[in-house]
Order: C-alpha cells, then sequence, then structure tokens
C-alpha cells in the first residue's frame, strides 16, 4: 500500500524530538511493507529561531527504502495562529503538487493531528484520494481552541474516513463533541526498543522501569 503521511510535527532542524511519535509510527507502516511519504511544515516561532540561533528554512528531503521524508520549517508570525495554520496547508499542497504527485499516487492519505488536516481535505477533494486522521492533540480536553478552530476539526473530521484518537477517554471525549465515531489506538513505540529490552532481563528478573512524561493527571502514572 502507499501512503501520504501528512503529520503536524515531525523531528525536525529546530527540535530533533519533535513529535517522534510520529515518525515511529511512518517507520511502522514501512515495516508491515507500506511504501510512506511523508510531509510535515512545521511552523518555528521566533523564540526558538533565537534560542537554537539556526535560520533554516530549506525543504528538508530525506530518502529510506520505503520512506521518504519532506519535512519543510517556516518562521511563524506571533498571535496569528490561523493564519500560521493556513500557510502551513498550503505549503503541504505544494510540496505534494511539485515534489510528489508526478510519480507517487497514494492509495490513502494518513494525516496527523487536525492542524494538518485541511490539507488532506482539500487533496480529497481533487485527487479522490480517501484520508484516515488520528487526532494527538489534547487541546479539545482542555477547551484552549477557538470557534473557529473548532469549527475546521469537526470539517476535517466529519469528511475523514476513518478517525483515530490516541487514548480511550480521548476517543469518547472526540465521538461526544464531535458527533462522529472515533477509535481508540495507541501511539506507536520504535520496535527496537522491544528488542533490546529483552536482552536485559530473565522471566524472574525485578524490572524497573523510569516512566518519562508530564506530572500531570491525564498521564496516568499510577497505572
Amino acid at each position: 500500500m502507499k501512503i501520504l503521511f501528512i503529520a503536524y510535527s515531525y523531528p525536525n532542524t529546530y527540535n530533533s524530538m519533535s513529535a517522534p511519535f510520529c515518525r515511529d509510527h511512518a517507520l511502522a507502516l514501512t515495516e508491515a511493507g507500506c511504501e510512506v511519504f511523508v510531509v510535515s511544515v512545521i511552523p518555528v516561532s521566533f523564540r526558538l529561531i533565537l534560542k537554537t540561533r539556526k535560520i533554516f528554512f530549506k525543504l528538508q528531503i530525506k530518502r529510506d527504502i520505503n520512506l521518504t521524508e519532506f519535512v519543510q520549517c517556516f518562521p511563524s508570525i506571533p498571535k496569528l495562529r490561523i493564519l500560521n495554520n493556513y500557510i502551513r496547508n498550503k505549503i503541504t499542497i505544494a510540496i505534494y503538487r511539485k515534489k510528489i504527485k508526478d510519480y507517487f499516487l497514494p492509495d490513502i492519505i494518513h494525516v496527523h493531528g487536525f492542524l494538518a488536516g485541511w490539507a488532506a481535505f482539500k487533496l480529497k477533494q481533487k485527487y479522490n484520494i480517501p484520508y484516515v486522521i488520528t487526532e494527538h492533540n489534547t487541546g479539545f480536553a482542555r477547551n484552549v481552541f477557538s470557534r473557529s478552530q473548532i469549527n475546521l476539526a469537526s470539517k476535517i473530521f466529519k469528511n475523514a474516513d476513518f478517525r483515530i484518537a490516541v487514548s480511550e477517554p480521548f476517543a469518547v471525549l472526540l465521538t461526544i463533541k464531535f458527533c462522529v465515531q472515533f477509535v481508540f489506538v495507541p501511539n506507536v513505540f520504535n520496535s527496537c526498543f522491544n528488542k533490546n529490552i529483552k536482552k536485559l532481563y530473565n522471566i524472574n528478573d525485578v524490572i524497573r522501569i523510569c516512566n518519562v512524561a508530564h506530572l500531570d493527571k491525564k498521564k496516568n502514572h499510577l497505572r
């Protein structure tokens, strides 16, 4: 299967640990025998540009067996989130049309995050390519999105051919909030972790695990 993978964020020049679960998901699809093209367009704040002392907004293209990545950063405009997201999606569509369309026709689009979903919606309209969306953003639970952002999310979710949330409570919340069915599929992790950890212990050993995450109730550390 050929998959166009559109991610709201991805490891990049300014943050090598940005949404690593998106890349892990893309890699898992290649391990399952799929051919995957990733497009991720990422707004970068001026604060991060100053912090890293980098000015790099060239399209980065990385090719590997069954995985091709197109990662494009651009300087975000302060306090204009809607405009920044419009720019993100316009660049995503341009990358597909100029760099991908002529030699890669996807069977399906898998979009991660509604912020990157407008591009998938427009590509579905133009080329009749179905899309699946996986939502990660806890902003829906925290009620931080504006009415226009909620309306955008609703349109993208309702036009998706399948909808995924990365936790069970989150799937329930989104199903109720947007009146469309979400199913729970957890984030994947790199298979090398599972292979390596088995070498570290015997069946009767006590296993000590370090869990690194925000100290927030929704992370459910006690579980």
